[in-house]
């Protein structure tokens, strides 16, 4: 990927697992995924989404205001 110079602060919220459980406590049972293991995304910056390990993805699953001017846009 290309370089990104941002670091997002560290993920203070739950765990993954905690979140886990409260997804599947709260969420529909009809509601359908196609993974296997949910991200925990924790922040977005321009087309970057970062998980709760610091890890970046591009997001390409943006709405309609993202796919313009991406996430927290200069």
């Amino acid at each position: 990927m290309p370089p990104c110079d941002y670091q997002p602060p560290p993920y203070k919220g739950m765990s993954y697992d905690e979140m886990k459980e409260v997804r599947k406590k709260n969420l529909s049972p009809a509601l359908a995924t196609n993974f296997s293991k949910p991200l925990l995304i924790h922040e977005g910056h321009m087309q970057w989404l970062f998980d709760e390990t610091g890890r970046r993805y591009l997001d390409l699953f943006g709405g309609i205001v993202t796919v313009s001017v991406g996430h927290c846009h200069p």
